[in-house]
């Protein structure tokens, strides 16, 4: 196979793009390895379990990642937990927010910059190669713009997605032990829960069309905080929903690793580790300074900087007790300024390079 379709065949995978396979058995596997992860008692285990379980599957037997609709849904669910959490103090809290979010645009930036050098010093990779497997966060918009570039697609796959793995794996089992969230609904709270996901799927659905950031998140959010205010929540359970929110995100991290060789892997082991020990370093300083100057829970800023996914990330929050609208807020804050910045700076990369072609 030549390295152009040897990496764009990954790239695909890591999209969740395979279809040898059923995406069922991503969801069975990533709920298989929750429910383990919760009888041995571990922290956010419908996290930590299923993307362990649902990774280790997919390198053996590649599965596409959930349907649209799926993963629609457990974002929309994900943001009618986080706004069904929204009153009158949380609003309050959210105007002390402007700094923090400064802060974190700067250790996002710190954490491009510092895994950058480390790649191209210590291993000399090229710049687009390095650029794009430094981006800490907006995983699928780094994997197709760097298939559009002459960067090497296995590598910055393969670095961006143990990043995430690790990050995701880590960063609950350091932060402590998860809070109870209701698995199952009881029948008295079933039709209120779904009336009110209906509304803020629709919301989002509706947000998504006007080409909305965020669309399903954001749609979950004001759909559930309207909910709320309204006095409709009264019989609603929206903490029901979390854990099957879980299961989807721990199958489609999963997908990611359909394709990929444990070969590859261990060959990028080394790049991977350093560019994750650069990012977790400068995320911690830059939680660390923020939790001193803003007077906030270190926990709940630690995740809103993690390099990681932006529906785990939430979800790890809700999980684990803390602030999940802060979370929310840096975390889509993050996905746009990296979505606008990487298209920018890629389009100002390739002048570049045709210049210097161009030149006698």
């Amino acid at each position: 196979m030549s390295q152009w379709k040897r990496d764009r065949s990954l790239m695909d995978a890591s999209a969740g793009g395979r279809k040898d396979g059923s995406w069922c058995i991503g969801l069975a596997v990533a709920a298989a390895g929750g429910i383990a992860a919760s009888l041995a008692g571990l922290a956010a285990p419908w996290l930590t379990g299923g993307i362990c379980a649902a990774a280790v599957v997919a390198l053996a037997h590649p599965f596409p990642n959930p349907s649209k609709w799926l993963t629609n849904a457990s974002t929309t669910a994900l943001g009618i937990s986080v706004g069904s959490r929204i009153g009158v103090r949380e609003l309050e809290m959210a105007a002390t927010w402007p700094l923090s979010l400064v802060a974190m645009v700067v250790t996002v930036a710190l954490m491009l910059i510092s895994s950058f050098y480390a790649l191209r010093r210590i291993f000399c990779w090229d710049v687009a190669t390095a650029f794009w497997a430094s981006s800490p966060g907006a995983v699928g918009i780094a994997l197709s713009m760097a298939a559009q570039t002459r960067a090497d697609v296995v590598k910055v796959a393969i670095v961006q997605l143990m990043r995430v793995f690790a990050v995701m794996i880590l960063l609950p089992v350091g932060l402590g032990r998860p809070t109870s969230i209701q698995a199952l609904p009881s029948t008295s709270t079933l039709w209120p829960t779904a009336l009110v996901f209906g509304i803020c799927f629709g919301l989002g659905l509706v947000i998504k069309g006007m080409k909305g950031p965020a669309s399903m998140l954001i749609g979950g959010i004001v759909g559930a905080a309207f909910c709320r205010a309204s006095g409709w929540f009264v019989d609603a359970s929206p903490d029901t929903l979390v854990i099957p929110a879980c299961i989807i995100i721990s199958a489609g991290i999963g997908a990611r690793f359909s394709g990929m060789h444990l070969r590859d892997i261990a060959r990028l082991l080394a790049p991977s580790l350093v560019s994750l020990l650069v990012a977790t370093f400068i995320g911690i300083l830059g939680s660390l300074v923020m939790t001193s100057i803003g007077k906030l829970p270190w926990q709940q800023v630690l995740i809103a900087y993690a390099p990681g996914g932006l529906d785990a990330l939430i979800a790890t929050s809700i999980l684990l007790g803390a602030d999940s609208l802060y979370v929310a807020v840096h975390q889509v804050a993050r996905f746009v300024l990296l979505s606008l910045f990487l298209p920018i700076t890629a389009d100002i990369h390739e002048r570049i390079v045709r210049a210097r072609a161009e030149q006698p």
